[in-house]
């Protein structure tokens, strides 16, 4: 016959067995469940003071460009040091997502750049930003 009455240490080795694995399982798939977080660090860098329409607006130039190479900032102080609130992550995380449907990135018209470039097409202003779209022959 079997003691089917656990101890009252095997019941506590089962909880944190228990506890293990639903942290290692998490660890885990949390790349898969969460966006990527680059795209919206480099949307609160560069849009955070932005209503939510330039915020996505930066998404959509960031997806039209392909990588975050040049986009300054990806790496600045408040990005680096979470000075950001959490309506800002919120915005950011939307808009990115919202930037993967490219009906709602036509108002950009193309562009896969914003502010300070040389030998591009002014495509649209939207709040503080100028959005603009490189030529074919231009670089990233």
């Amino acid at each position: 016959m079997y003691n089917l009455v656990a101890s009252e240490k095997e019941y506590e080795s089962a909880i944190i067995l228990a506890i293990c694995f639903i942290l290692a399982v998490g660890i885990l798939l949390t790349p898969l469940l969460m966006p990527d977080a680059s795209p919206i660090k480099a949307i609160i860098g560069e849009a955070e003071g932005e209503e939510y329409t330039g915020k996505l607006a930066v998404a959509c130039a960031i997806r039209n460009r392909g990588n975050l190479k040049g986009v300054y900032g990806l790496n600045s102080r408040r990005v680096k040091e979470k000075l950001y609130s959490r309506d800002t992550l919120i915005d950011a995380t939307l808009s990115w997502e919202e930037s993967a449907n490219p009906k709602n990135c036509e108002f950009i018209k193309g562009a896969d750049s914003w502010d300070n470039v040389v030998r591009a097409k002014k495509t649209i202003k939207i709040g503080n930003h100028y959005f603009y779209k490189r030529g074919r022959d231009e670089k990233n």
